[in-house]
């Protein structure tokens, strides 16, 4: 059973090219990446790319910056791509202000004021069921229901929606957010509607609840920190962190397995090491995390409860 991964994140070129053969799925944000977006988008139109289009809206980038989107912007270039979009982030509202505690009523407005959004975009864009609407972590419960039992005219309800946990969170904290959510998702009178897993790269998460989708740019940090994905976990393979306990020389398995594994994924474990002949190593380890996390997905097996199977996802 397939899983959508949708890669996430800024690369150079020729890593770019890399993820165009594999046929990934690509997520980018229409704040920082419309021209690469427009290059994904054409080299769909022309054939030369068979993958799913994820566009976001950027709206946390820009409370970063203490900016404001203009939706009827965005709405208009959503529109522009919907021959090849698959699926594209309402804008949502991101509470207070970028470095400064959030309030309480903070907090309580944002959803509303996001939900708002959703709504006001559903009736403009061309189509409304490839916009996803976001709940993020620590707003109240009262909205995903709200998002579960809604229905349009003519009586359909969402099919897709987006689940959002807090980065600043410990994993704990968003696993047991995650056991909430889908419990609720379960009894509602929506049970087998489609989740996407906003900036979520935890194999265990996805594969302990059921997401129908994800987007992830770990597979660039990892790469970037001297290290790469594998079935055996994260192992570094630089030596600038030779004191890490996940460093090569404390693999689970010997350095000629690991070679072997390596190279059934088509990359050679030395250029994943060292810069070689105009190959860079953190690039390579990059294509190597894509095609990883591309075969992680292309086989992905849920390992969750049963109860969320009969959902009727899978």
């Amino acid at each position: 059973m397939g899983f959508d991964l949708y890669f996430a994140g800024a690369v150079i070129e020729e890593v770019t090219d890399y993820l165009k053969e594999l046929g990934v799925c690509k997520l980018f944000s229409q704040l920082t990446e419309r021209r690469d977006i427009n290059s994904w988008a054409d080299a769909m139109r022309k054939g030369e790319i068979s993958s799913k289009l994820f566009v976001d809206s950027g709206a946390y980038t820009a409370h970063t910056k203490g900016a404001l989107l203009d939706v009827d912007e965005y709405i208009e270039y959503i529109n522009s791509l919907d021959d090849v979009l698959t699926l594209f982030a309402q804008v949502d509202h991101i509470p207070g202000k970028f470095g400064v505690p959030r309030s309480r009523q903070d907090i309580l407005e944002a959803p509303k004021k996001s939900w708002e959004n959703y709504l006001y975009m559903r009736k403009r864009v061309t189509s409304p069921h490839k916009l996803i609407p976001i709940f993020h972590q620590d707003e109240p419960f009262e909205w995903l229901h709200n998002m579960l039992e809604w229905r349009d005219e003519e009586g359909k309800p969402i099919p897709y929606i987006g689940i959002s946990s807090s980065k600043d969170k410990a994993s704990k904290h968003r696993e047991d957010w995650y056991w909430k959510v889908f419990s609720i998702i379960q009894k509602s009178s929506n049970p087998n509607v489609k989740t996407h897993a906003f900036g979520t790269s935890s194999v265990k998460h996805l594969e302990l609840f059921p997401f129908t989708s994800a987007d992830s740019t770990s597979w660039i940090q990892t790469a970037v920190h001297g290290s790469i994905e594998t079935d055996f976990g994260t192992i570094t393979v630089s030596g600038v962190q030779e004191n890490s306990k996940k460093h090569i020389k404390h693999c689970p398995i010997s350095f000629e397995a690991l070679k072997e594994y390596v190279k059934s994924f088509g990359f050679e474990l030395d250029n994943l090491i060292y810069d070689t002949d105009g190959r860079k190593a953190y690039a390579e380890r990059m294509k190597f995390n894509a095609a990883y996390l591309k075969r992680w997905a292309d086989n992905y097996e849920y390992k969750g409860p049963k109860s969320f199977i009969n959902r009727g996802l899978f």
